[in-house]
C-alpha cells in the first residue's frame, strides 16, 4: 500500500513539474484555470474577445501581438505561442500579465506559481 502512494506522488509531483515552464502561465477567470498557450483557452480567450483588449493594453510588439492572437485563436498551436512568450522580455512578460489581471484574470493561481 505504502508502494503505491509513493508511486502516485511521485507521478503527481512529476506532472506538476513538467507543466510547469518559464514560457507559461496560467489563467483563471469564472472558475475556470489554463494554461497560457494551450488550445483550451480558446473560448475562454477568443469567444469572449478578452485576448484582443489583453493585447491591445500590453506592451507586447504589434508583430508579436497578431502572432499571439493568430496562434492562441486562428491557428492554435501551443508551441508557437509558448515560443513567442519566450520572445519577450521580462518586462513585457509582467505587462502582459498585468493586461491580463486588469481584464479580470487571475496569474498563476496553480501550483507553478
Amino acid at each position: 500500500m505504502k508502494h503505491k502512494f509513493f508511486l502516485a506522488a511521485l507521478i503527481l509531483a512529476v506532472a506538476v513539474f513538467l507543466g510547469c515552464s518559464a514560457n507559461r502561465f496560467t489563467l483563471y477567470k469564472d472558475g475556470r484555470d489554463y494554461y497560457f498557450g494551450t488550445r483550451q483557452v480558446d473560448k475562454m480567450l477568443c469567444a469572449s474577445g478578452d485576448l484582443k483588449e489583453v493585447l491591445a493594453r500590453s506592451s507586447v510588439p504589434s508583430n508579436l501581438k497578431k502572432d499571439f492572437y493568430r496562434y492562441n485563436c486562428v491557428e492554435p498551436n501551443s508551441d508557437k505561442v509558448q515560443g513567442l512568450y519566450a520572445l519577450l522580455s521580462p518586462d513585457e512578460k509582467e505587462n502582459l500579465q498585468l493586461a491580463f489581471e486588469a481584464q479580470g484574470y487571475e496569474i498563476n493561481r496553480s501550483p507553478c506559481s
